[in-house]
């Protein structure tokens, strides 16, 4: 498989983020008050792709000429599998007679660059690379699920660390909704649903959906690399010990752009 283990003990690995861009040409004599339906043409599509399946798909844009759907799938090798099925193929609508030539290709992912951090950083007015975090040192992922790196013998903070450790040696680290004086998220993680809420909002389900982002800074700017380099074009993939599913997650990742993580350190008096 193309698994890559990010965390052995939290079950935690990276993947290719595998997607593709699906065109649906639209004829150009149109039928007057006869409207294109979204939900049928996702419909239509996943059918053309049995046993096949995606893990998600949507309409990024419709025109009168095309609609444009995106679409991931579980691998690299399911996602060329599943182009030779649409490209070039036909899909029927109800109410029109005739059929819909199809496109298919694979998406371009958006992946920060170096070109990025260095038009950044390059203003020595403002940025001082003598100091950590006025350089590129610190990166910043979200959409990480709680429930996810919280564990019975281990904080999120510390799990946070022993993951994004193995790119190398981290100088500090934080997670903005850990902050002590957030005393209501500490909450809901500690006792697992919210005190404040009542009836159905009262569940464990709203810790299980908690996400959160986490700004690390590396000793030096390898480890930047190091991190840049291994998660650009990836998603975070879970594996629970005696558990047939397979959890997704597609986290986001940046470099740190606002110097949060320096102004967090000042704010709480860090060394």
């Amino acid at each position: 498989d193309d698994l890559v283990v990010l965390n052995q003990n939290l079950g935690l690995y990276l993947k290719p983020l595998a997607k593709l861009l699906i065109t649906i040409i639209l004829p150009e004599k149109k039928i007057v008050g006869k409207m294109i339906s979204n939900w049928e043409v996702m419909e239509t599509i996943k059918k053309k792709i049995n046993p096949e399946v995606f893990i998600s798909l949507k309409v990024c844009t419709t025109s009168l000429t095309k609609v444009l759907l995106e679409a991931e799938v579980k691998s690299l090798d399911e996602r060329c599998s599943i182009i030779k099925k649409l490209d070039g193929n036909f899909i029927k609508l109800s109410g029109f007679q005739d059929k819909f030539i199809m496109t298919a290709e694979p998406a371009k992912i958006k992946n920060i660059k170096k070109s990025d951090w260095e038009e950044i950083f390059k203003n020595k007015t403002i940025y001082n690379s003598n100091y950590a975090g006025e350089r590129a040192d610190t990166i910043h992922i979200t959409e990480l699920p709680t429930s996810w790196f919280k564990t019975t013998n281990k904080s999120i903070d510390d799990n946070i660390k022993e993951t994004f450790s193995k790119f190398g040696s981290i100088s500090r680290h934080d997670i903005p909704f850990l902050d002590p004086y957030n005393e209501r998220i500490n909450s809901i993680m500690e006792k697992g649903y919210d005190v404040h809420s009542e009836g159905f909002k009262k569940t464990s389900f709203l810790a299980q959906g908690l996400r959160f982002d986490a700004y690390i800074q590396y000793s030096n700017h390898s480890g930047f690399c190091n991190c840049i380099d291994a998660l650009k074009g990836m998603k975070m993939v879970r594996i629970v010990s005696g558990e047939e599913e397979t959890y997704y997650c597609n986290f986001k990742i940046d470099f740190d752009r606002l110097i949060f993580i320096k102004y967090t350190i000042v704010k709480k008096g860090y060394p």
